[in-house]
């Protein structure tokens, strides 16, 4: 299938008009869109280790989570774009669009978590919401979520913690039993929080959300669990693999490109 019909079908499934109005995705690179995809890479970040993967080994296009070109360019001097340009490489980037859609980055984040996506829309809200059949202990639930994942660090906060009580007793956080949880891959903000809150989550799941934001929602009722953003991303990589698989007949290659470590 040629590049610009291979872009042209995706567009099709992940719609523009599920995008942010600041973002910046969709067809990154192309310097030739007649040209066969044969070999697809798949990466959460076009990063310099993609990107000669890509070209040493003869691919013709990255397919990828994050926008390779996010801030506006004024003029081309990124060695890398420049690279892949010369060697024929085209960089598709579905974003927040990806998030949004049924099926994408957050719908499988809270299947991951071993949660059950009830609510596909909420006002304000970008992730999905999901819920588990027993009520979990925020404990519990960084813990699964943790597992889920393989997250090296989760960090939490309970809105047992959080909410003023005469009653509050030291281990006031495991009583506060969490079921219905929003689930937001990536960077969290308070503004999707509440209106996870107003849709009657108990907890929030994202990748990573300030440490003010957090001790803010725990106070508001809100468990927050924080589990990594490329932890909390990386997973719809599969995804992506399985809607371009059922299209093309290309080899399609998985490169996992996780750049941030913890020490």
């Amino acid at each position: 299938m040629k590049i610009k019909e291979l872009y042209s079908r995706l567009d099709g499934l992940i719609p523009p008009s599920y995008s942010c109005d600041w973002d910046n995705d969709g067809l990154m690179l192309c310097p030739d869109g007649d040209r066969e995809a044969k070999k697809i890479l798949f990466t959460l970040d076009v990063t310099a280790e993609a990107a000669d993967i890509a070209i040493k080994g003869g691919y013709e296009l990255i397919v990828s989570h994050h926008p390779m070109i996010f801030n506006p360019l004024h003029s081309l001097e990124d060695r890398m774009i420049i690279a892949l340009a010369s060697a024929g490489v085209s960089v598709f980037s579905f974003h927040t669009r990806l998030d949004a859609i049924d099926g994408g980055v957050n719908t499988v984040l809270a299947e991951k978590c071993g949660a059950k996506v009830t609510d596909t829309k909420a006002d304000g809200f970008l992730g999905k919401i999901g819920e588990y059949g027993a009520p979990l202990s925020p404990s519990e639930l960084a813990e699964k979520v943790k597992a889920s994942l393989g997250s090296e660090k989760v960090t939490f906060v309970s809105a047992g913690d959080g909410r003023y009580s005469k009653l509050a007793s030291p281990a006031g956080g495991e009583k506060s039993a969490v079921k219905r949880v929003a689930f937001l891959g990536g960077a969290g903000d308070y503004e999707e929080a509440e209106a996870a809150l107003k849709a009657g989550c108990d907890a929030l799941v994202t990748g990573d959300i300030g440490y003010n934001a957090m001790i803010d929602l725990a106070r508001a009722g809100m468990t927050v669990v924080a589990a990594g953003h490329y932890e909390t991303e990386n997973p719809v990589l599969s995804m992506l693999m399985k809607t371009v698989g059922e299209l093309t007949d290309a080899e399609l290659k998985r490169f996992d490109c996780k750049m941030i470590k913890t020490v």
